[in-house]
């Protein structure tokens, strides 16, 4: 679905299911269906017009586990009101939002930036369509 999508996007090779395991065991809760499905098909990609980081690869430095983990660890009761930790962190737009997913019912999405000080847009349910509306900023940018 992905490379229909994205075409002359840059992929790497599909997550296995061991893979995604460890990264949940590493992380502490499950990667909801509709994001775990991405990684069948790749273990993370950029789009090819920003070269925007839309789904993260598993592991290192810059990998889903870390990142997460990270988001977790440096915003803890930073807003009071908004916790972070329901999230898990698995990709970037091009504006270098950050791409997250509830890991709680209800499945919804969300970008963050850390100047949105304990707030997020929300983007509903349908993955593909917030990368397609991310990857579609840069027809408006280019207006």
């Amino acid at each position: 679905m992905l490379k229909q999508v994205f075409p002359s996007a840059q992929f790497a090779d599909p997550a296995a299911e061991t893979m995604l395991h460890e990264a949940e065991t590493l992380i502490g809760v499950a990667i909801p269906e509709k994001v775990r499905s991405l990684y069948f098909e790749c273990d993370g990609f950029r789009e090819d017009r920003g070269s925007a980081q839309y789904l993260f690869p598993l592991f290192g430095s810059s990998g889903l586990v870390e990142l997460t983990k990270s988001m977790w660890l440096e915003f803890e009761g930073v807003w009071p009101e908004f916790s972070l930790r329901k999230y898990i962190f698995f990709g970037s737009s091009c504006c270098d939002h950050l791409f997250g997913v509830n890991s709680q019912v209800p499945f919804n999405l969300i970008q963050f930036h850390h100047n949105m000080e304990g707030t997020f847009e929300d983007h509903g349910t349908d993955v593909i369509k917030m990368y397609e509306e991310d990857y579609h900023r840069f027809d408006a940018d280019a207006v």
